[in-house]
C-alpha cells in the first residue's frame, strides 16, 4: 500500500514542529480506491484515510513499522471527496501513540479524528 501512496499521495506545505506536523494535499480524482467505493458517488474509503495518516506520520517519526500499529479510537464525520483539498494534522501524545484530524483548510472544521497506536 505504501507503493501505492506514494504515487497518489503527494504532501503540500508539510510543516513539523517537535510533537506535531501537519500538511495539505488534494484528494487524488484517479486514486483506484474510488472505482468501488462507490460507483456514482465516490467517497474516500476510512481505511484510505488510516493508511494516508500512517503515510504523514512516517514523514516525521521514522521508522513506523505498518504492522505494529493499531486504530485506538475513530471518528469520521464527513465524507471525503475527489478533488477536496484536505488538512492533516498529527499530533504526538506519548512515544507511542497519535492523534491524527483531518480538517477543511478554510474552515478547520474536523472531518476525522483517528487515534493511532503503536503495540508491541
Amino acid at each position: 500500500m505504501e507503493q501505492t501512496l506514494k504515487t497518489w499521495v503527494e504532501f503540500k506545505d508539510l510543516q513539523t514542529q517537535e510533537d506535531s506536523i501537519i500538511a495539505q494535499f488534494r484528494v487524488n480524482k484517479e486514486m483506484p480506491f474510488f472505482q468501488g467505493h462507490f460507483p456514482n458517488n465516490p467517497v474516500l474509503p476510512a481505511v484510505t484515510m488510516v493508511d494516508i495518516s500512517v503515510f504523514l506520520l512516517q514523514q516525521k517519526w521514522q521508522p513506523i513499522s505498518w504492522e505494529k500499529l493499531i486504530v485506538k479510537k475513530s471518528k469520521f464525520m464527513s465524507l471525503i471527496r475527489p478533488d477536496q483539498v484536505v488538512k492533516i494534522q498529527a499530533i504526538a501524545l506519548d512515544g507511542q501513540s497519535w492523534q491524527v484530524q483531518w480538517m477543511s483548510p478554510d474552515s478547520n472544521d474536523k472531518l476525522a479524528v483517528i487515534q493511532i497506536e503503536m503495540t508491541q
